[in-house]
């Protein structure tokens, strides 16, 4: 039995009923190793659909948890960045720039004196 899909911002997901028992899930998509993005986009829009169910059966959590190993396995593989070129510091800028945060904001979330942030951002650590 396959629910209605309705489009989001980011994958199609089903909001009528999903199948509650485990076979039944594994009948509407087979249980196997992601391959490709057409295999995650699928994989990843019956995750969608089952994680925002506001009750879900044993089978079902189940079921979820191993779509997000798969999904998980698959962003490990083919989205993992190597990052070990970039600072504590680099990473520190980097989410304050995000957040538009200036260093008087950082000095009074750290409890401490806005000199002392600033030095460390002169410094570089």
């Amino acid at each position: 039995m396959e629910g209605r899909p309705v489009t989001t911002t980011m994958h199609t997901i089903y909001r009528d009923a999903l199948p509650d028992t485990f076979d039944a899930l594994n009948a509407l998509q087979q249980l196997r190793p992601i391959r490709d993005e057409a295999d995650y986009e699928q994989v990843a829009r019956l995750a969608d659909g089952l994680a925002v169910l506001n009750q879900r059966s044993r089978d079902q959590e189940d079921y979820l948890e191993t779509l997000n190993e798969l999904i998980s396995k698959y962003d490990e593989t083919h989205y993992t960045r190597n990052l070990s070129h970039i600072t504590s510091l680099d990473a520190l800028k980097y989410l304050m720039e995000c957040h538009d945060m200036a260093l008087d904001q950082l000095a009074r979330i750290l409890q401490v004196d806005p000199v002392q942030v600033q030095n460390i951002f002169e410094k570089g650590g």
